[in-house]
């Protein structure tokens, strides 16, 4: 079946590491539309009304393949990511570029991931998965990453999280980056997806986890762009 898409052209800015661009497709039909749009980020709603009032007064035009096209740059970008369509047909698998945070056992990193999207985001959350090789607390050895951000709406069977810190509709691509990239900046040791990287952590810091975090930095540079 053919989806209409609709494209948005959100991230464009001149990185340590070159031009890095964000494309983002979202399903056209109606009442996904708008809704998908105001849960981009800061712009949403802008592109949100910019969307609706587009297709009333017949601005955007459907082409063969089913296919509407609208770019907008979005003028307030977060630091350190960049997003786009692992593939054009699919519009729930994102691939994310994150940049490890300056300062940082991270630091000059080039670390790729997967969202995947439910089909009723956002009422639910999308999960997250590094491709690129991380070792990190809060990232189990299969490259899933476990921050409360993206754990599913309600209360914590376990008594760990407050409700308010897990998944809210009211969250964005943009907030899920930013508190991936504070995740990297600072791992939550007192929860962890790897063990023995929390271990490491918490008791060799500057040891061992320092030689395998920097093994990995070199790693995913050699990788990024492949």
């Amino acid at each position: 079946m053919t989806c209409n898409l609709v494209e948005f052209d959100i991230l464009s800015k001149t990185k340590k590491f070159g031009v890095i661009s964000t494309i983002c497709f979202f399903n056209s039909e109606t009442e996904h539309v708008g809704l998908l749009a105001l849960h981009m980020g800061q712009n949403g709603p802008v592109i949100g009304e910019t969307l609706q009032k587009g297709k009333e007064k017949g601005f955007l035009q459907k082409e063969e393949e089913g296919r509407f096209v609208l770019r907008e740059l979005n003028k307030n970008p977060v630091e350190g990511f960049s997003a786009g369509l692992i593939d054009d047909n699919d519009l729930y698998r994102w691939e994310v570029l994150i940049i490890g945070p300056p300062d940082t056992l991270y630091e000059g990193g080039v670390f790729k991931a997967h969202l995947t999207f439910p089909k009723d985001y956002p009422l639910r959350p999308p999960k997250m998965k590094f491709i690129t090789e991380i070792w990190h607390p809060n990232v189990d050895k299969n490259g899933d990453v476990c921050i409360s951000i993206l754990h599913e709406p309600g209360e914590d069977k376990y008594g760990y999280e407050k409700p308010e810190e897990r998944w809210l509709p009211i969250h964005t691509v943009e907030t899920i980056m930013i508190s991936v990239i504070s995740m990297l900046a600072d791992p939550n040791g007192d929860s962890p997806a790897n063990v023995d990287a929390a271990k490491e952590w918490r008791e060799d810091r500057n040891g061992e986890f320092k030689r395998k975090v920097a093994r990995c930095v070199r790693k995913s540079q050699e990788t990024a762009f492949e």
